[in-house]
């Protein structure tokens, strides 16, 4: 089974999220980010490397908050809380477009991906105390 990462993270209020845009079920949505772990890295090296990847920046992992599986794939995905640490946003428009920083009320507003709602159904509480 395939691994990966996704990463909730914050900056002061906000949280950041980007719209999927490859060719997947999930194309248009917003989600958060993240992606498959190669076999050589942990999976905060992965974390990581998928936020310089897709985003721009660099982040301090806060911890692991859940383990789920992938809507789409056979795919065993680890959550962590992570915050904002430096870097501009900037997206690799082949996985990622129009990242943003949003708040928790306006993530209630937006079109995501059904994992990514998942998570933030569990987790408001978690994000809520962890500001």
């Amino acid at each position: 089974m395939k691994t990966g990462v996704l990463a909730i993270v914050k900056k002061g209020d906000k949280y950041l999220v980007g719209v999927e845009s490859k060719d997947s079920p999930i194309k248009g949505q917003w989600r958060f980010l993240g992606g498959h772990i190669n076999n050589s890295e942990s999976h905060v090296d992965g974390l990581e490397r998928e936020l310089q990847e897709e985003a721009g920046i660099t982040v301090d992992v806060i911890r692991k908050i859940d383990e789920v599986q992938g809507d789409y794939a056979d795919i065993s995905i680890s959550v962590y809380l992570a915050e904002w640490k430096s870097g501009e946003l900037s997206a690799q428009e082949k996985e990622i477009r129009n990242l943003g920083w949003v708040s928790l009320p306006e993530m209630h507003g937006l079109n995501l991906s059904s994992l990514c709602r998942q998570v933030l159904d569990r987790y408001e509480c978690v994000l809520t105390k962890a500001r």
